[in-house]
């Protein structure tokens, strides 16, 4: 698993860079509100969660989970990266807003 320095307020060590690796649901509403489960690894120093560009709400729930408000956005598929003190990961498939 690759590694990076830490840039986290905690100072030294290594972080490993997050792989996601799924989430559900795998839709939601262009109104936003959907809570959705993003599952991987090194998921723990989560600083950001953004659905295409646009930033959500986001809970980390533990290493290998964190929890995601959808954001509004217009109908269509975006890619759901997340972003640790270690590195980005963008999530496989697409999140698809339906009318």
């Amino acid at each position: 698993m690759p590694i990076s320095p830490n840039q986290g307020s905690t100072g030294g060590g290594f972080v490993a860079a997050p792989t996601v690796t799924g989430f559900s649901p795998v839709t939601g509403l262009p109104a936003g509100g959907t809570l959705v489960d993003i599952t991987g690894t090194a998921l723990a120093t989560t600083t950001e969660v953004t659905f295409g560009s646009v930033p959500a709400t986001f809970a980390v729930l533990s290493d290998t989970r964190v929890a995601a408000v959808a954001p509004s956005q217009s109908p269509g598929t975006v890619t759901i990266t997340l972003t640790t003190t270690g590195g980005s990961d963008a999530a496989p498939g697409g999140f698809l807003y339906l009318l």
